[in-house]
C-alpha cells in the first residue's frame, strides 16, 4: 500500500509538471527572430561574465556611477566580440549590448554606468 501512495505523489507531480510547462503556439521563430534571441544571449553570457570575475568593481562602479570608468577595457573587449559576432550597425541588435549592461551591472539605471560611457559611445 505504501508504494501505491508514493506511485500516486510522483503522478501528481509529473502531471503538474506537465500542465506547468508553457506550450509552443505555432511554428519556430523565423530566421530575424532566431537572431535576436541569438543576440541576446550572447550579450547577457559577456555581461554575466564580467560580473562574474569582476564583482567588485561592478559593486564600487554601482555606489559610486562609475562603472564604466573600473570596467573600460572588460566593457570594451565584450563589447568588439559581440560586434564581431552580431555586427556592429545591426539597428536594435546592436542595442542588446547596451540593455544588458544597463540591466545586469547597473540593475537598470543607466546613470550608474557613469558619464564616461556616454562619452565613449
Amino acid at each position: 500500500m505504501e508504494y501505491f501512495y508514493i506511485f500516486v505523489i510522483i503522478l501528481i507531480a509529473v502531471i503538474l509538471i506537465w500542465v506547468s510547462i508553457p506550450k509552443r503556439r505555432g511554428s519556430l521563430p523565423d530566421e530575424s527572430e532566431r537572431a535576436k534571441l541569438d543576440a541576446r544571449r550572447f550579450a547577457k553570457l559577456l555581461v554575466a561574465e564580467i560580473r562574474l570575475y569582476n564583482p567588485h568593481e561592478v559593486e564600487l562602479g554601482k555606489q559610486n556611477n562609475d562603472i564604466y570608468e573600473r570596467l573600460t577595457n572588460e566593457i570594451e573587449r565584450a563589447k568588439k566580440i559581440y560586434e564581431s559576432r552580431v555586427g556592429k550597425d545591426d539597428g536594435e541588435l546592436s542595442e542588446y549590448f547596451y540593455e544588458e549592461l544597463v540591466n545586469t551591472l547597473a540593475e537598470g539605471d543607466p546613470k550608474k554606468l557613469g558619464s564616461d560611457y556616454s562619452k565613449a559611445h
